[in-house]
């Protein structure tokens, strides 16, 4: 299907060409939003690269938020231990949000998102002579569907116990 002879491009005509019924076309410097619910990822239309992903993103590193104790952070805590001008899809709770302490993400598009993930370091005996050991650490690259949620608890480090 031709381009319009103006140059326009119509947003059903990207659409059926790239097969996606719904998403964020950029062309250039002209970002225009359109309601056609589908596959999410970037797509090739004419030569042009359109990102049909919720939001951009790259990497996070979700933390608990300098939080401690029993309870993990909240919304509260998270939006102003991160940083939400560089990662503004934070402001958004359909992309994040917290319920108790766990940290809800949107994946945004289709893809192999590599997460690494780190224990916290285990409490102190009363007598602090014994340390509570390291946390274990581990990392995969595990392909996730656009609009998953992921549920994210970071745990606090142990605090110093009894006898």
């Amino acid at each position: 299907m031709p381009l319009q002879s103006s140059g326009e491009i119509r947003l059903s005509q990207i659409a059926a060409e790239l097969g996606v019924t719904q998403g964020e076309f950029r062309l250039g410097n002209f970002i225009t939003t359109a309601e056609f619910p589908g596959r999410k990822g970037m797509k090739r239309f004419h030569g042009y690269t359109f990102s049909t992903a919720l939001f951009e993103f790259s990497s996070f590193t979700f933390t608990n938020a300098g939080i401690t104790g029993y309870n993990g952070p909240t919304l509260a805590n998270c939006l102003s231990s991160y940083d939400t001008g560089t990662y503004s899809w934070l402001n958004n709770t359909s992309y994040f949000n917290v319920d108790r302490g766990i940290q809800s993400w949107t994946v945004p598009t289709d893809a192999t998102y590599r997460i690494t993930v780190a224990g916290a370091q285990g409490g102190y005996h009363s007598a602090y002579t014994i340390a509570g050991g390291y946390g274990a650490y581990f990392r995969l690259d595990v392909t996730l569907t656009a609009e998953t949620v992921l549920k994210i608890v970071v745990g606090q480090a142990g605090l110093y116990g009894g006898s």
